[in-house]
């Protein structure tokens, strides 16, 4: 386990910070853990730090531990987002350049990743038109979806291991330089 990491900046001065690899700890006496949205709120302003503590420490992921000013103890769990990180990481680099050479920064906006939140409710659908014409769909073509994985996966045993493509009864079958077989439908001949 890396070493325990602390942060002394913190963007909310009522923050406590503690970066373990794993978690980071929060005293939010304005926060209500009561709600989905203040949740996602808080994890939104704390997104940013939150992906920057994970790709320094190479975590996957980091649990967000609140205590709300009523003493109520709310864990939320943020996956690491590269993609995010590497953005971010950009935007750090070009910050401190400006701090180093005096220039003003000048802003890009970067969209932090939506912390995916523990589903708690149950809906019913049965209003939704949407929903319906969906699920018929759905329903009326799983057999064939079902069929066409299994079709997919005997195709790709059968293309001999040297091979780069296989063509024959109207499909094409190519091998990446990864070694992934991709289809593709041709004439029939």
């Amino acid at each position: 386990m890396p070493a325990p990491v602390t942060s002394a900046a913190s963007p909310a001065p009522s923050s406590a910070i503690a970066m373990t690899g794993r978690a980071d700890a929060k005293i939010a006496p304005s926060f209500e853990g009561n709600t989905r949205s203040a949740a996602s709120a808080f994890c939104g302003k704390h997104a940013a730090q939150l992906q920057h503590n994970m790709w320094v420490v190479a975590a996957r992921s980091a649990v967000l531990s609140i205590i709300t000013g009523g003493g109520k103890w709310v864990e939320i769990q943020i996956h690491a987002d590269p993609l995010y990180q590497h953005l971010l990481l950009t935007a750090e680099k070009k910050f401190w350049r400006c701090v180093q050479s005096g220039e003003p920064p000048q802003l890009f906006r970067i969209e932090p990743p939506r912390p995916r939140l523990e589903a708690v409710r149950m809906v019913d659908m049965s209003a939704s038109n949407s929903w319906a014409e969906f699920a018929g769909i759905y329903r009326r073509t799983r057999a064939a979806a079902l069929e066409h994985e299994r079709a997919k996966g005997e195709l790709k045993v059968l293309v001999p291991e040297d091979a780069k493509e296989a063509t024959g009864h109207g499909l094409r079958a190519k091998r990446s330089k990864s070694g992934a077989v991709s289809f593709e439908l041709t004439a029939l001949e």
